[in-house]
């Protein structure tokens, strides 16, 4: 009778199974009207990220690559198929091969749903108005609302210093193509003179 009843001094596990139900029984009973146990809280869902339209272009070029793959791999099935045989082997081997054709069709079709859904994504954003480009082009005849620098006395003295000397230089080339215009026409006259001489 003492070897069925429950021994305090020795562990619950290594008692007889009823008396170690009931025994747990009893602990679960006992905690459970003092014990207020909260309930677990709902685990939030992780923040997806924010995909922009790059980000949505790049997964849409790696889909229609995949897509392109998968395809590939179908042709490359399809052109080792041979006509059957008769044989168990054969009938094996071509029910195989219906099996890779179409699973690679199923997992197609879910890659094109996905290119749907990045498709309509790219296409959300483009209701968003966005500055024209030739906006950020600044042309010649637009105002020019830019403050203007100031100058010390020293830099409009080098200024004027050097439109001088800008004048100057051009009116210098000016002459200078005279003079050779000139030198031109002496030498063409005196060749015309020789020309004519020795005629």
């Amino acid at each position: 009778m003492n070897q069925q009843g429950y021994n305090p001094n020795i562990p619950v596990h290594q008692q007889s199974p009823q008396v170690a139900a009931s025994q747990q029984g009893v602990n679960q009973n006992a905690t459970t009207p003092t014990q207020n146990v909260p309930a677990a809280a709902p685990a939030q869902p992780a923040q997806q990220r924010d995909l922009n339209l790059l980000t949505l272009c790049r997964i849409g070029q790696e889909t229609v690559q995949d897509i392109v793959t998968r395809f590939q791999e179908v042709f490359s099935i399809l052109k080792q198929v041979q006509p059957p045989n008769g044989t168990q082997p054969g009938l094996t081997s071509s029910m195989d091969k219906k099996l890779k054709v179409q699973e690679q069709f199923r997992t197609i079709r879910l890659l094109f749903k996905r290119l749907r859904l990045l498709y309509e994504k790219c296409s959300d954003t483009q209701g968003i108005e966005y500055p024209h480009i030739m906006s950020f082009i600044p042309l010649k005849d637009e105002p020019d609302n830019r403050p203007e620098p100031i100058y010390t006395e020293d830099y409009k003295k080098t200024l004027q210093e050097n439109k001088e000397l800008t004048e100057i230089v051009s009116a210098k080339n000016r002459q200078l193509r005279e003079v050779i215009d000139k030198l031109r026409i002496i030498i063409w006259e005196i060749n015309t003179m020789l020309s004519m001489r020795r005629s």
